[in-house]
């Protein structure tokens, strides 16, 4: 995925599963995901995809696996293939979440990132 979307290539994946599928906790198959990643150049059996998925979803997917024909959500194949973040980006990530979330309920609303 790498060496042919750059340092761009989750994200193209990203992309590629929601126009497929809508993203998110929408749920992809082993099909969904060999053509998402041939869209991209990367060809894969189905062997080597379904093992992708049922690892993503054994990471809390909440997928359900088989020997073949896998599924796990959008979200939890991302997750997956992009790993925990690097201990700065998450330092960023959460103190940016509490700079947006004023009043410390644990969410933000739209109207906070731009106000």
């Amino acid at each position: 995925l790498f060496s042919k979307c750059g340092a761009q290539g989750i994200q193209a994946l990203s992309n590629s599963l929601a126009a497929r599928v809508g993203g998110g906790a929408r749920m992809i198959s082993t099909q969904d995901l060999k053509a998402c990643l041939l869209d991209l150049g990367v060809g894969v059996s189905s062997a080597s995809a379904d093992q992708l998925l049922q690892a993503a979803a054994g990471r809390g997917g909440g997928g359900r696996g088989g020997a073949t024909g896998g599924t796990t959500s959008a979200e939890a194949l991302i997750a997956a293939v992009r790993g925990p973040a690097v201990p700065h980006r998450e330092l960023v990530v959460v103190a940016a979440f509490d700079a947006l979330s004023r009043d410390a309920r644990g969410a933000t609303s739209g109207r906070s990132a731009v106000s």
